[in-house]
């Protein structure tokens, strides 16, 4: 997932005057969390071509677990056909969806039955949209900092 860039670039005004730098930094925070259950959903994705009838036979067991965290990524992805995934939006089902996952994953399926170069693909990709994310909210903090300094010592100037 792959938001344009801020144009020109974040600048004062966006965090102090506006919450644009907010919105963006909550879309690096989503485009990091789908990242996140990409990878996941990939590795499940490779194990299952390779997997023992012993581990598909657990899987099958979870099969209504998976599907009540399946109905939680088809609400985030009805609010985004809707234009209603915005910066209010919380994403904490969303990282339970994806640590649910890994878990599975983890307890049910041997890690030599993954695709481990796709893996590796998708994890840096997930590593990417995670400084993404990071580099945001550092800028954020970053002009915020900057304009408390500029309280702090405007009355000193005077």
């Amino acid at each position: 997932m792959q938001f344009p860039e801020v144009p020109g670039g974040t600048r004062r005004e966006h965090v102090t005057k506006s919450h644009k730098a907010e919105q963006w930094a909550h879309s690096a925070r989503i485009a990091y969390t789908m990242n996140a259950l990409v990878t996941v959903c990939g590795q499940f994705e490779s194990a299952l071509t390779n997997i023992s009838l012993e581990d598909l036979a657990r899987l099958a067991q979870l099969q209504p677990e998976m599907s009540t965290q399946e109905k939680v990524i088809d609400g985030y992805l009805e609010l985004l056909r809707q234009s209603r995934l915005d910066a209010e939006t919380s994403l904490e089902n969303m990282d339970k969806v994806v640590i649910y996952f890994q878990n599975v994953l983890s307890v049910n399926v041997s890690a030599d039955c993954c695709d481990t170069s796709a893996w590796l693909r998708n994890t840096c990709q997930q590593f990417v949209s995670g400084i993404t994310w990071c580099k945001v909210n550092n800028q954020r903090i970053s002009f915020f900092l900057m304009v408390q300094a500029l309280l702090l010592f405007l009355p000193l100037r005077q």
